[in-house]
């Protein structure tokens, strides 16, 4: 929102600024696929070392949706919504740090895995 004011005032005068607004979101959709990309992969990594099967495709999508030349028209929308659910561990530094530690024991569950 202080983005688009801040661009607003710049643009003092121009009738249509209606994509200023649009451009802010889509700024304020990548910043935040970039504060999900590392729990995205933390994920992914938990998945592969227990051999999970589930449907991973939204968070590999996460995963792979930073990009160092992506456009802002690039972000897909689908995937910033549904993907919300990665704020929790994006936001909380206690529970990204735990995530990535478990996502860190392949040994042990390797060892875990074996005993039965």
């Amino acid at each position: 929102e202080n983005l688009s004011k801040a661009v607003s005032e710049c643009c003092n005068g121009l009738k249509d600024v209606k994509w200023i607004k649009e451009v802010s979101n889509r700024i304020w959709q990548y910043w935040e696929l970039c504060s999900y990309h590392e729990p995205a992969k933390a994920f992914l990594k938990i998945r592969d070392s227990l051999g999970l099967t589930g449907d991973f495709s939204l968070i590999d999508r996460v995963a792979k949706q930073i990009v160092q030349d992506q456009t802002l028209e690039s972000i897909d929308q689908n995937v910033v919504e549904a993907s919300r659910f990665l704020k929790a561990y994006a936001d909380d530094k206690k529970k990204r740090e735990c995530l990535e530690a478990f996502a860190e024991c392949q040994d042990i569950v390797e060892w875990i895995r074996n005993l039965g």
